[in-house]
């Protein structure tokens, strides 16, 4: 069964549970799109995935979000972007742009909302026409995935992103790339991000991170859900001695800040 096929923006089935047969790795690939700024701005990209959320009164139909880290739209100076989704042929997958606008109006006035307190935006999708399928917002997996007979520190997650604009093959499709836990989880589950051993790149921001385990001691079956998005990377100063004195440098530590899932899905919960 392929979720993604399912919820369409426009007449969205929310199941009350994830089906037996559901592969979160393969629907969540279809529903990971590369965003870049418009011609003349290459410079600006970065990753975004839809989610749907049921209506309140009508739990088959719902709204889709295009989810992202803030900064990405920010760091946007045109009112337009592309999505860059992907379509099949014939002959196979292949990419297929899509305008999606982001601002509107002669004050430039931002068609996304920032999350108060996280770099977390969403970009309502129910009016736009053309744009591919996305995942219900039931996939958000919740604190109490953290800790206890949940995800441990130094359990695998997934991570689909397009560093330095690079796609995979067919093309289109963002590259899957994984990393361990790096926090310590116990105690942490008020904290609204957490640690990855994952280095990232310009192009990462905003991709879903997501665990996708079978057969794990403790945990029978397959557990499946998004467990948040690619913020920035950490970085730590380092001082080198030169002709003219000491210099200090800002170097990545190869571990990537995670926004967790519940944030996301408070954001997408206060959307009109």
């Amino acid at each position: 069964m392929s979720l993604a096929l399912l919820l369409m923006l426009t007449a969205a089935p929310a199941p009350p549970a994830v089906p037996a047969a559901f592969d979160l790795t393969d629907d969540l690939m279809k529903s990971t799109f590369f965003l870049i700024g418009t011609e003349g701005q290459r410079g600006s990209f970065g990753t975004g995935f839809i989610l749907i959320r049921p209506f309140p009164n009508d739990s088959k139909h719902g709204e889709g979000f295009l989810i992202t880290a803030a900064h990405v739209f920010e760091s946007m100076p045109s009112d337009a972007i592309e999505i860059v989704g992907h379509a099949q042929t014939a002959v196979g997958w292949t990419a297929a742009p899509i305008p999606l606008q982001i601002r509107e109006g002669k004050d430039h006035r931002p068609l996304w909302t920032r999350h108060p307190h996280a770099d977390v935006a969403a970009l309502p999708l129910s009016k736009k026409k053309g744009l591919p399928a996305g995942l219900p917002t039931t996939l958000l997996l919740g604190a109490d995935a953290f800790g206890g007979s949940g995800l441990q520190t130094g359990d695998e997650l997934r991570v689909l992103g397009f560093p330095l604009g690079q796609d995979s093959q067919p093309p289109g499709f963002a590259l899957l790339r994984s990393g361990r836990i790096a926090s310590y989880l116990t105690g942490t589950s008020g904290s609204s991000t957490f640690l990855l051993d994952f280095p990232i790149f310009p192009g990462n921001s905003g991709g879903p991170v997501f665990v996708d385990q079978r057969g794990v001691a403790g945990r029978p079956g397959r557990f499946q859900g998004i467990v948040g998005l690619v913020d920035q990377e950490l970085v730590g100063p380092e001082e080198e001695a030169g002709p003219h004195g000491v210099s200090t440098t800002l170097r990545s530590i190869g571990i990537a800040k995670i926004i967790r899932s519940s944030t996301v899905r408070e954001l997408v919960n206060q959307m009109p």
